[in-house]
């Protein structure tokens, strides 16, 4: 078999590149964002988040006793490093075992598993703030995240 042959060969038996989760939230309030509760899209979950019963949704509105570690774990999250993330997600969950309806804590969460690329837990975290914040600023980001993600993947979660 020729060198092109064996190349193409190889290219069409590669497995497809995996379909990444959208990982960026600006900001609270981004003016886009900042719909009217009755401009909402119907959305239905596929990818196993819960809705928690009064979540507190913003990152201002955290308890005191996590508050400074939201914080460090939303600071971690601003870049790529791997390592940074890591500790993002370790700080992000013992947040949320401490304080289960920390709402800003899944959308973090969120992020940082979509930038380390575990797409689903990424949506999982997502859709958990999704459905529990719906009137708070960035939801119908996180809808448009999620939708993509899902029509992406072909409706599997890989």
């Amino acid at each position: 078999m020729s060198g092109a042959l064996l190349a193409l060969a190889l290219l069409a038996a590669a497995p497809p590149a995996p379909v990444q989760l959208e990982p960026e939230i600006e900001s609270q309030s981004r003016e886009d964002d900042e719909l009217p509760p009755s401009s909402y899209i119907p959305y239905t979950p596929h990818f196993g988040g819960t809705k928690l019963a009064g979540a507190t949704c913003l990152q201002a509105e955290a308890a005191a006793s996590v508050r400074a570690s939201l914080d460090q774990a939303q600071k971690l999250t601003q870049g790529k490093d791997g390592r940074q993330l890591q500790q993002a997600v370790a700080k992000l969950k013992q947040v949320l075992s401490v304080e289960p309806r920390t709402g800003w804590a899944y959308l973090t969460l969120g992020s940082a598993y979509a930038k380390l690329g575990k797409g689903p837990e990424g949506a999982r975290a997502y859709e958990t703030f999704l459905l529990s914040c719906r009137t708070t600023p960035n939801t119908d980001r996180v809808q448009r995240i999620l939708v993509d993600y899902w029509l992406k993947t072909g409706g599997k979660t890989q």
